[in-house]
């Protein structure tokens, strides 16, 4: 997932929790990351934590939806995360992020440093 593309999944998700913000998409990446961190540092135990860090994170708006307004309910399959929508789409993904994982485990056992596993964008 490029960045753009994540961008255009937080949008839909912005206008839902903030109807009233006028900002343009790039002008409330801020203050979605700073709202994220109150949340993450507000929370009373480890187990809670805003699931919608999972728009940040590249998951599709549906899954991200479709987990907090129905937890287990409706879920169509388990990877990365709980898919509610495309099922086909997300086993595409957690393909992809196994194979990443995979390649990268392998340079840093390599000896890779974790600036050399770094990847700019």
């Amino acid at each position: 997932m490029t960045l753009t593309n994540a961008y255009s999944n937080i949008q839909p998700w912005l206008a839902i929790t903030n109807p009233n913000n006028d900002k343009n998409l790039f002008e409330a990446i801020p203050d979605v990351i700073a709202t994220l961190s109150r949340r993450i540092h507000a929370r009373k135990s480890s187990d809670e934590f805003p699931h919608e860090i999972g728009i940040c994170l590249g998951y599709p708006l549906e899954d991200v939806e479709g987990f907090i307004n129905h937890k287990e309910e409706g879920c169509k399959t388990v990877g990365t995360w709980k898919v509610y929508g495309d099922v086909e789409q997300a086993e595409a993904s957690f393909r992809r992020f196994r194979r990443c994982t995979t390649i990268y485990q392998r340079a840093w056992a390599q000896g890779r440093t974790l600036e050399e596993l770094t990847v700019a964008s």
